[in-house]
């Protein structure tokens, strides 16, 4: 946990923040930066769709994440990253290029390449390694040789994303489909998996295919699961040096809709402690309890409008900029907790006289 931590350190080293983490979108004066990375993808996605249609078998044995192949029989410890740009599935692919094309360019440009960059390295690994420790789970449950089998697809890095466009723009609707907003399109992105792994997706694999030497396909719902979580734990609580977003915007109920959103809510409570307990989520801690204070300070009246009591919005209380006022006070919030613990640690390494 110390290492992730610190990844975002490492990476952002040479990578000056730029100021539309925290402050409002607004229209480029000048040139646009470069973004050779979702660029690139635009390209590598449909290509890749089209190299493992043509030799599956050569494309998953050596790229996809194979437990067995990964990290016990070949220590192919690449396909925990490359496993991401391995393309099944005509369908995914379509909708893992549409994201890029909607969301990634814009992405790149305002965090930088090697912030961008970072962010989908995390989130491949975190799927790939999760898939390592669940795929004996998956073959005691199923009867199945999951281990033998490939995970891949670029879906769980498209969902990762759909949530940063989510964060920057959490009220926007999706192009082309107007009733869809940012927040829903993560898990919309997880349901459309689903859906299609029950109509023509891989299925369960078989002993007889790895037994004929084949490299049968495992699930792709699982894996955009977990990538799911794993980009909102990393915006949550590891980007700008470790201080993540505090804003109560980018809680994890905010992905799921209704009934859902209570499970959420629950899990966040259970799992927050333990990220506690590894030094993370300070900031989101102290901004919570700011803001119990200033909702304690309000008259009952603004508490019961904040129930859904339906009092009349003031000017510039629209849910987007609301939102991104929150985020910037909140924001600066976490940046002054982050030099108070660095101020109270140098004061401690300082030796005492006698």
């Amino acid at each position: 946990v110390s290492v992730l931590y610190w990844l975002p350190d490492i990476a952002m080293a040479t990578v000056v923040p730029v100021a539309a983490d925290v402050a409002p979108a607004v229209e480029p004066t000048g040139a646009a930066a470069p973004t050779p990375v979702a660029n690139a993808l635009a390209v590598l996605l449909p290509t890749s769709y089209v190299a493992t249609t043509l030799a599956p078998h050569a494309v998953l044995a050596h790229l996809a994440m194979v437990p067995v192949h990964t990290f016990l029989t070949k220590r192919h410890l690449w396909n925990v990253a490359t496993h991401a740009i391995v393309e099944p599935s005509l369908p995914l692919t379509v909708c893992n290029v549409a994201v890029v094309l909607a969301y990634a360019r814009t992405i790149e440009s305002d965090w930088g390449t090697a912030a961008f960059s970072l962010y989908l390295l995390f989130t491949s690994a975190v799927v790939g390694i999760t898939m390592l420790f669940a795929s004996p789970a998956l073959s005691a449950a199923f009867n199945a040789p999951y281990a033998a089998s490939a995970f891949c697809g670029f879906l769980p890095c498209a969902i990762a994303i759909a949530i940063a466009n989510w964060q920057r723009s959490p009220t926007a609707p999706v192009p082309g489909i107007s009733a869809l907003r940012a927040s829903h399109l993560p898990l919309t992105l997880v349901a459309v998996a689903g859906l299609i792994e029950l109509i023509a997706g891989p299925g369960i694999p078989e002993d007889e295919d790895v037994t004929a030497g084949a490299t049968p396909l495992a699930t792709w719902t699982l894996p955009a699961f977990v990538g799911l979580v794993a980009a909102w734990f990393y915006l949550r609580f590891l980007r700008n040096r470790g201080s993540g977003d505090p804003s109560a915007a980018m809680a994890l109920d905010g992905l799921f809709p209704g009934p859902l959103r209570v499970l959420a809510r629950a899990a966040g409570r259970v799992a927050f402690p333990l990220v506690r307990c590894c030094g993370l989520g300070e900031a989101i801690a102290q901004a919570e309890v700011q803001a119990a204070k200033a909702a304690a300070a309000r008259p009952q009246s603004q508490r019961d409008d904040d129930l859904g009591g339906g009092a009349v919005d003031l000017p510039g209380s629209a849910p987007s900029v609301a939102d991104r006022r929150r985020q910037i006070a909140l924001q600066a919030l976490a940046e002054r907790l982050q030099r108070a613990r660095q101020d109270g640690a140098r004061k401690a390494a300082v030796p005492t006289a006698g």
